[in-house]
């Protein structure tokens, strides 16, 4: 067992003469790392190579989910795209320059979108709640630029 993987799916091997090739999805937690799923494919990558001796050539593709049976994210919009209306609405609320950062997370036909906010948004003239409310408000302002 592997630290980080969920689960394992669509295994595909081949023989080439005497070496053997590997194909394999491998689900692990949807908000890991870009880094950590790396690490993780090195892992598995390593791990399989030990289990069989004439294995020369693994290919690992992390999965966030089963796509075997998850909802298809591909109706939704590319990164460009998404980070587009989210700074449109982050702009029109005011928020743009609080924002250090967004993730974006496709799952389940849904983009689940993480912002990271700078210590200094907890500054003593800024509270906690007029952060909330302007977040709040920017993501009901979503809904009516999404035109996708």
């Amino acid at each position: 067992m592997i630290s980080g993987v969920n689960n394992v799916h669509s295994l595909r091997t081949r023989k080439i003469g005497h070496a053997i090739s590997a194909d394999v999805h491998v689900q692990v937690d949807p908000f890991l790392s870009v880094s950590e799923g790396h690490i993780i494919t090195i892992s598995v990558e390593r791990v399989a190579k030990e289990c069989l001796e004439d294995l020369h050539d693994v290919t690992v593709h992390i999965d966030p989910e089963d796509d075997e049976t998850a909802a298809p994210c591909k109706h939704l919009p590319e990164r460009a795209v998404a980070l587009g209306i989210l700074n449109k609405a982050l702009f029109n609320n005011e928020c743009d320059g609080e924002i250090e950062r967004i993730q974006l997370h496709y799952l389940d036909g849904k983009i689940h979108v993480d912002f990271f906010l700078p210590l200094s948004c907890i500054s003593p003239d800024t509270s906690r709640n007029e952060i909330l409310k302007k977040l709040t408000k920017m993501v009901k302002c979503i809904t009516s630029l999404w035109q996708y």
